[in-house]
């Protein structure tokens, strides 16, 4: 029995081990990389700017391409030869071009490109017409292509009605992080005389400075959604308010210290099927803007924003306001890229049902209407909104899976894990004169929180693994140092179910061993939760509030430690350390003991500590 025992405190660390390392390099190997060296994806149609990782900007310099048409005047059905090259022989590895209306309807594309060469470009279709968008393929853009562009040559046939005169609009990347965007030619009309008007207008996006969003009528006369959940005026982060207006509907949204806030309609509380509304508001060159748009999955894809109007945008101190009139049923669609005609694929959304809502804030690109992906994760309301009723909504920016997982460790870490070590440590001689199942009551107390930590800490880690199913490069930190956590856990019941007799030469290396493992997993929980709650999408409010705890909670463990070890050397001094008593004192009395009063303010403390950090984890 003895040597089974020894084989498997040899065996199970040097599994956790290998498969530390295993989860380590596949973590810090795990990357996300977004090139589009196939062409720019059709979710692109109207922003036609390149996404390439952290790239803010386009040059600013006058691009060294341009376009040609001939002829230089169109009439309706009419090929035309556009040709995309360069002023001073500089070559392009990645290009996108489309043609829409000069006036009016700015966003939809017009027209078909019937000829392009298919071995370097491929077409697709964007809202407004069939096959209207030229982008470039692996074969121009792949990093192991040896095409050098200069000059590329399309034909593009003309809208069968007569649409004004159209501006072609291209993109042109020369490499990874260098591109222009907007580089544009004019192509005139034959005929302004019968002009076929859009079949919807844009209303146009007014700017200027605004005096923040009232609040004050929440509940009363408009609805409200309001971040975090204990704010009620000037102290939000982030709030939208609606009211009816008839058959339409009247939002207003706002975000500190962003240049875009959006708003999104959803049937859960997950990212991807939802409609979108996103304002815009870039302070360089006073960009402003109001998109409509649909999130298919984990990104957003604008739509033609005809259905919206009375827009304004307005910037005050750092902070971006705007309003927006949308119909109590809209549309969003988009082209489907699959089918071999024109067709569309359309959701429909009534606020005369119920929705989530959900709110995103953060940057532009740097002098254009192009958002950044979300710092923070987007708060989304605890329940569906009624947009008949004037209420105010709260909600949590943490799925409620990821909020089971921080309670659970919380629980055991800040409150449970200290009450094991500190009644192994310290309170070994407490209720000496009793027992509890045939052995003393700091060792049943001690098992029973050892054990609660570990089931705490097992089911938090499966629930989070399995909602999350892979961990992306902002989560490394947290998880590497969390699963290590979890192996100490692990190991820790492992040795306590299999450890030697008090007689046996092994109890030593046990004990040291057991106390080492518990020690180390207490302070990596410390790190562990210092790194979650720096994980770069946790909203700032709860980081400050959440950090701020934490960094209260290590030096009053480190106190309690001291005060713990004083009493404990005078314990030793007084002789009473292990003293087992001959006659039984009342319980009542006993509990009365300083000992007893000193773990009484410890567990309380660590409560109290536990609360906050939990608040922090459910107010935000």
């Amino acid at each position: 029995m003895a040597s089974g025992s020894v084989h498997l405190r040899v065996d199970l660390p040097c599994v956790g081990m290998v498969t530390s390392v295993f989860m380590v390099v596949v973590m810090t190997t795990w990357t996300t990389v977004q090139g589009y060296a196939v062409g720019a994806p059709f979710s692109t149609c109207l922003t036609m700017f390149p996404k390439h990782g952290k790239t803010e900007r386009q040059e600013q310099d006058p691009a060294p391409f341009f376009i040609s048409l001939s002829p230089d005047t169109y009439r309706p059905g009419q090929v035309i030869t556009v040709i995309l090259q360069s002023r001073e022989g500089r070559p392009f590895k990645g290009l996108q071009v489309k043609a829409t209306r000069s006036t009016g309807d700015s966003e939809s594309a017009l027209g078909t490109f019937v000829q392009h060469p298919a071995n370097i470009t491929k077409v697709f279709s964007c809202e407004g017409g069939f096959k209207n968008m030229v982008t470039h393929t692996t074969a121009l853009a792949g990093e192991t292509s040896t095409i050098s562009l200069n000059k590329l040559t399309l034909s593009w046939k003309a809208p069968e009605t007569n649409v004004g005169n159209v501006v072609f609009v291209a993109t042109f990347v020369e490499n990874y992080e260098i591109f222009w965007t907007a580089v544009k030619s004019t192509l005139k009309a034959e005929n302004l005389l019968f002009v076929q008007p859009p079949l919807h207008g844009l209303a146009p996006v007014t700017g200027g400075k605004s005096d923040g969003l009232d609040l004050s009528s929440c509940g009363t006369d408009k609805g409200c959604f309001l971040y975090p959940r204990s704010c009620s005026g000037s102290d939000c982060v982030a709030a939208v308010t609606f009211r009816q207006d008839g058959d339409h509907f009247l939002f207003e949204m706002m975000a500190q210290k962003s240049t875009y806030v959006s708003v999104g309609f959803s049937d859960d509380v997950i990212m991807g099927k939802d409609e979108t509304v996103i304002c815009t508001s870039e302070d360089q060159q006073d960009v402003v803007s109001v998109q409509h748009g649909f999130n298919p999955e984990l990104y957003n894809q604008r739509i033609v924003r005809h259905q919206l109007s009375g827009l304004t945008v307005e910037r005050t101190d750092g902070n971006i306001m705007c309003t927006f009139r949308r119909p109590r049923v809209t549309v969003t669609r988009f082209v489907n890229q699959s089918a071999s005609e024109l067709q569309y694929i359309n959701t429909t959304y009534d606020l005369e049902k119920d929705y989530y809502l959900m709110l995103a804030w953060g940057t532009v690109k740097l002098g254009s209407d192009v958002i950044n992906k979300h710092k923070e994760l987007p708060p989304v309301t605890d329940g569906m909104v009624s947009f008949q009723k004037y209420a105010i909504y709260r909600g949590s920016a943490l799925p409620l899976q990821a909020r089971i997982h921080a309670s659970l460790m919380v629980v055991a870490w800040v409150f449970v894990a200290g009450l094991t070590t500190v009644m192994s440590r310290y309170y070994k001689h407490w209720l000496s004169d009793r027992a509890a199942c045939g052995t003393g009551i700091w060792f049943q107390v001690h098992r029973a929180a050892g054990i609660t930590v570990g089931a705490l800490t097992i089911s938090s880690v499966v629930l989070i693994v399995v909602y999350i199913g892979e961990f992306a490069e902002k989560e490394q930190e947290h998880a590497i140092v969390g699963f290590t956590v979890l192996s100490l856990v692990v190991l820790q019941m492992l040795g306590g179910m299999l450890r030697p007799d008090k007689a046996s030469s092994l109890r030593p290396f046990f004990k040291w061993g057991h106390m080492f493992m518990g020690q180390s997993a207490h302070i990596l929980s410390a790190v562990a939760m210092y790194l979650a709650f720096n994980i770069r999408y946790i909203p700032a409010v709860m980081q400050d509030f959440g950090v701020a705890v934490l960094t209260g909670w290590v030096p009053v463990q480190i106190a309690w430690t001291i005060v713990l070890e004083l009493r404990r050397c005078c314990t030793v001094g007084e002789g009473n350390k292990g003293d087992a008593r001959t006659d039984k004192e009342p319980l009542r009395q006993a509990l009365k003991h300083p000992d007893s009063l000193l773990l009484f303010f410890y567990c309380l403390t660590l409560l109290l500590l536990a609360a906050a950090t939990l608040s922090a984890i459910h107010a935000f």
